[in-house]
C-alpha cells in the first residue's frame, strides 16, 4: 500500500478509486431504490391488511348478529310451542282429574246401590229357592 500511495499519480489507483466510487454510488443508489420499493410494498401490505381486517370484523359482526337473531327467534318459537303444549297437557290433566273426581263422587252411590242390588238379588234367589222347596 505504501508503494501505491507513493506512486499514486503514476499508477491506475486514481482510475480504480473513481471506478470504485462510481460502483459504490451505483450500489448505494440501487440499495436505496430496493429499500424504498420494499418499504412501499410493506406499507401497501399494511394498508391491505388493515382493510381486510376491517372487512372481516364487519362481516363477522354481521354474521354473528344474524346468527344471534336466528337463535333468539328459534328459542322464542320453541318456547311458544312448549307453552302451548304445556297448556294443552295441563288442560288434559285437569279434564281427566275432573272426570275422576266426578267418578269418585258417584262411586259411593254406585257402591251402595251395587251392594243393595246384590243383597236384593240374594234375597230374591233365596226366596225363590224357599218357594220351590215349599212346592216340591
Amino acid at each position: 500500500m505504501a508503494y501505491e500511495f507513493a506512486h499514486q499519480d503514476k499508477t491506475s489507483i486514481n482510475k480504480r478509486r473513481s471506478s470504485e466510487i462510481k460502483s459504490l454510488n451505483s450500489l448505494r443508489d440501487s440499495l436505496i431504490e430496493k429499500h424504498n420499493k420494499l418499504i412501499g410494498s410493506v406499507d401497501a401490505f399494511e394498508i391491505d391488511l388493515t382493510e381486510w381486517q376491517k372487512e372481516t370484523k364487519q362481516s363477522f359482526s354481521s354474521w354473528h348478529t344474524e346468527q344471534k337473531d336466528f337463535w333468539d327467534e328459534t328459542i322464542l318459537a320453541q318456547s311458544k310451542q312448549f307453552q302451548e303444549r304445556l297448556a294443552a297437557w295441563t288442560q288434559n290433566h285437569t279434564d281427566t282429574n275432573n272426570k275422576f273426581q266426578e267418578a269418585l263422587r258417584f262411586e259411593s252411590a254406585a257402591s251402595y246401590w251395587g251392594k243393595k242390588l246384590r243383597h236384593l238379588d240374594f234375597k230374591a234367589i233365596a226366596g225363590d229357592h224357599i218357594k220351590y222347596q215349599d212346592l216340591g
